[in-house]
């Protein structure tokens, strides 16, 4: 992630909104990113990302992403929103690591 996108800070949490990882020193955006999460999830339809501008330099990208665990919410501090296919991306990535074995 801090590659491709530039990501100065990640984090995930599970459906109950407790931190499985936590790379980000901003745990004051994770109560945000849960609420933004939970309101894109509309009744038969997929979650999706949503982006907020948390700084003049920052944009927090929250993606929800259906996993063999459930609802697993990563929240990234980047640049710039990141575009569809680099969502649809990350999201794979991390739907495939969760259902590794061992996997989160």
């Amino acid at each position: 992630m801090k590659h491709h996108f530039a990501v100065s800070g990640i984090f995930i949490l599970d459906r109950e909104g407790e931190v499985i990882y936590d790379e980000s020193h901003h745990g004051r955006l994770h109560f945000l990113a849960r609420s933004l999460a939970l309101s894109s999830r509309r009744q038969g339809t997929a979650a999706g990302n949503v982006h907020v501008k948390i700084s003049a330099t920052s944009t927090l990208e929250v993606i929800p992403v259906e996993t063999a665990l459930g609802c697993l919410v990563l929240g990234a501090v980047v640049p710039d929103s990141l575009d569809p296919q680099a969502v649809a991306a990350v999201m794979q990535a991390l739907a495939e690591v969760v259902a590794l074995p061992g996997g989160t």
